[in-house]
This record gives structure tokens, C-alpha cells and sequence, in this order.
């Protein structure tokens, strides 16, 4: 869950931030160590990671029939790499009426 309500100010523009950018790709977005993978620079590109304090997250597209209908994201707080089974997170088959491949 969020930690404060800062997110609310965040806002959603395709290929921008995290869950923009897995809007403009398509694709799932993996960043297992965000002080290693990112720059401080980097990360003021990514202002969910700041304001939550995110340490590792996991960005999924979410299709339902041919079009993209939101961002699924996964994070942690605590330093510690981001489980094995996370990292083989398949939802290719179903999430409720959302699937991960178009």
C-alpha cells in the first residue's frame, strides 16, 4: 500500500514515468535494485519511486481484448532483492479479465 497520499499528485502520461513507459512499450518494466539501476538523476524520472521510497518494483501492462487498460505495480521498501518467483511472475494467461500480452 502507499505510505502517504503524494502518488494522488502524480500524473500518468504515456512513455513518462514508470508506468508510462510500460504503457509506451508494452512491456513489463523490472528494476530488481533501484540504487544500483538508477542514478539519482534517473529516479527523479520515476516519481512513484521517490515518493513511496521504493527500493525494487515490478511494472506489469494490463490488456484487456487489444487495448491497454492500466499498469499493475508491484513494489518493495525494505533493501531486499525482489523474490525469485516475482521475477517469474507470468500473468500471460489471465489476472481476473486482464492479460499481460496483447
Amino acid at each position: 500500500g502507499n505510505t502517504n497520499d503524494r502518488y494522488k499528485l502524480i500524473i500518468l502520461r504515456k512513455g513518462r514515468g514508470l508506468a508510462g513507459m510500460v504503457m509506451k512499450t508494452g512491456k513489463r518494466m523490472v528494476i530488481a535494485d533501484v540504487d544500483t539501476a538508477l542514478s539519482p538523476e534517473e529516479k527523479v524520472k520515476f516519481p512513484i519511486i521517490l515518493s513511496e521510497s521504493l527500493t525494487a518494483v515490478v511494472a506489469v501492462p494490463l490488456w484487456l481484448e487489444n487495448s491497454m487498460s492500466g499498469v499493475l505495480l508491484l513494489g518493495q521498501r525494505n533493501h531486499q532483492p525482489l523474490p525469485q518467483s516475482l521475477d517469474q511472475l507470468n500473468i500471460e494467461k489471465q489476472i481476473g479479465i486482464f492479460t499481460e500480452i496483447n
